[in-house]
């Protein structure tokens, strides 16, 4: 199936073929005809499976050429997440004349406002920035079609479930509720009976993940040298751009303080406990290519979107199968080649084995064990 096949704007069309896009994913082929036909929508989708462009498509259908005031509000729990949709949505801006708002923090209110005074169409944003332009007579939301909640659950997980529900009775009742979830828990659910009509189910094939353009590799070492097998590859690799995953903080404060203690200056540490302008700092300096690597965890990188990481590296591997295709999908976007790895020890074997099994993908394996096989090691994804 083809993304023509939808019979959608031609100017649609276009934006799609700029991201190389062309075949509708498993989720996307299951929402856009079900949310055109107005219905209400719970989805089941994690990152990497196209969620995005399977709520933004839809609600771009239905914006009409002459603005009629804000027909679309989607909300979304992090200023990282608000600014990849709004991304996404410029591709579509370069066709059609649709006026976007990012209300997040991080981006100036005074700009904000002055461009909900105009015909704005669309809001992507968090829900306290929202809720103070509102609260402030900056935004009017009685033209409002559609309210889309991305990543449900980090929604309740970050408590911001009060403000949702105030943003949600500032909506006209009459309107279309979608969530989407990577995971769907009894409050989520709760949730969506609470706020839908009749709300449909829809979820993504397990099976359905866009890792295609990214090699895998597994190198499989010991505890006693897996610090020095790290340090080992990424001289040898020499990574263009590089996210580094570690399972908690500490294991990432603790990497980050080994590579300093070892000279490298070229990377910055990035953690879910840092203030909000420290992490946007980090960020910048990353995507500006002013450092190489960056340590993080799966908290602070949930929902980001850096273009141009040529490579992701498992350091720790994660406990959570979803988290695995989480970190790995920060690479290989945009039609670009990506390259994971991923550092194994005794103990990681047999989570690695599900992993695999999940994926449906059988990754290679290189050994650094003992000085013998360090020698030997080629990085052939």
């Amino acid at each position: 199936m083809k993304f023509k096949e939808f019979n959608l704007r031609k100017e649609h069309i276009l934006a799609l073929q700029d991201m190389y896009i062309e075949n509708p994913t498993d989720i996307q082929s299951k929402v856009i005809p079900k949310m055109r036909k107005g219905n209400d929508i719970l989805a089941h989708a994690q990152t990497g499976t196209g969620k995005t462009l399977a709520f933004l498509i839809p609600i771009l259908e239905s914006i009409p050429d002459i603005s009629s005031g804000i027909k679309s509000l989607i909300i979304v729990p992090t200023r990282e997440l608000s600014n990849q949709i709004t991304d996404v949505l410029k591709y579509f801006q370069k066709y059609r004349s649709l006026s976007v708002v990012n209300a997040s923090g991080g981006h100036n209110i005074t700009t904000q406002i002055q461009k909900l005074s105009s015909n704005t169409d669309i809001v992507v944003g968090t829900p306290g920035r929202v809720l103070d332009l509102l609260r402030n007579g900056n935004i009017n939301f009685k033209n409002i079609d559609s309210f889309v909640i991305d990543e449900m659950d980090q929604i309740l997980a970050f408590g911001f479930l009060e403000d949702v529900i105030l943003l949600m009775n500032k909506t006209p009742r009459k309107k279309q509720v979608c969530m989407f979830s990577a995971t769907v828990s009894q409050d989520v659910k709760k949730l969506s009976k609470q706020f839908m009509l009749n709300p449909i189910y829809l979820t993504a094939e397990r099976g359905e993940v866009v890792l295609d353009n990214i090699s895998q590799l597994i190198v499989q070492t010991k505890d006693s040298r897996k610090l020095s097998s790290l340090m080992y590859s990424i001289e040898k690799i020499n990574p263009f751009m590089c996210m580094i995953f570690c399972n908690s903080k500490k294991n990432a404060e603790k990497l980050y303080s080994d590579f300093i203690h070892h000279q490298y200056k070229n990377m910055e540490l990035l953690h879910g406990e840092m203030s909000q302008n420290k992490r946007e700092n980090i960020l910048k300096k990353f995507r500006e290519l002013k450092v190489q690597y960056l340590i993080t965890t799966d908290l602070s990188a949930r929902g980001m979107n850096i273009e141009g990481v040529s490579h992701v590296i498992n350091y720790d591997i994660p406990r959570d199968v979803e988290y695995y295709i989480h970190r790995i999908g920060r690479t290989g976007r945009m039609n670009q080649i990506g390259y994971a790895i991923s550092f194994v020890t005794e103990k990681d074997i047999a989570n690695m084995k599900k992993i695999q099994k999940r994926i449906k993908k059988t990754i290679p394996v290189v050994y650094d064990t003992n000085d013998k096989e360090r020698e030997k090691m080629e990085y052939s994804f």
